[in-house]
């Protein structure tokens, strides 16, 4: 029983150091408590929490006031929120949805590249350039940027979707059928889900 206690420890703080990283402070800090309520003698999570408190002390208002703006649906004022924080994979991420909800494709992608540049394991961030190439008309980008995500996030529904949509235009009705049956398996009964997939095939037979 200790021993498990021990490896879920140091699960909690690597993942609460992977949200570090990104930018992803409330999830990283409910990583480093849940390791510290294991083990409250744990210094590298005490050190990393102290780490993630100053940080949202310091610099988290502009996030906030970003996430606000852009749940709001005013990109621009996010944008300039967003542009005062700390860089960081996340924040990148947030540059770009608000540029890519703006229809401003090219910003959009340079900003999920930054995100990557921090930090290649940004499932997210791939699954989001992904849906840029796919408005730009460059589908065998967008699907192998789909196929990135999913090597990071197998489950991940939409990107599953995403990628079958642009297979299935790139002509690989076979390949774009695998994704959808994976979601089907997993929500056989969503019969909106087999409406779309049905007349996505029908359409491109």
């Amino acid at each position: 029983m200790a021993e498990r206690l021990t490896c879920k420890r140091v699960d909690y703080y690597n993942f609460g150091t992977l949200y570090q990283r990104r930018g992803e402070w409330a999830e990283a800090e409910s990583m480093f408590r849940k390791a510290l309520r294991i083990d409250p003698s744990f210094a590298p999570a005490a050190s990393g929490l102290a780490a993630v408190l100053a940080q949202q002390e310091g610099g988290d208002s502009d996030i906030q006031r970003g996430l606000e703006f852009f749940g709001a649906g005013e990109y621009e004022a996010a944008i300039a929120a967003f542009s005062r924080a700390q860089p960081s994979p996340g924040l990148h991420n947030n540059l770009g949805l608000c540029y890519y909800r703006l229809g401003q494709w090219s910003e959009a992608a340079a900003h999920f590249h930054k995100a990557l540049a921090l930090d290649t394991s940004y499932a997210r961030a791939h699954f989001n350039l992904g849906l840029v190439y796919a408005k730009q008309g460059d589908d065998q980008a967008a699907a192998d940027a789909f196929a990135q995500a999913l090597e990071l996030d197998p489950n991940h529904a939409q990107t599953h979707y995403r990628r079958g949509e642009v297979l299935l235009r790139l002509g690989r009705p076979g390949a774009a059928e695998a994704h959808w049956a994976f979601l089907h398996a997993r929500n056989p009964d969503d019969a909106r889900l087999q409406t779309k997939i049905d007349s996505m095939m029908q359409a491109n037979p």
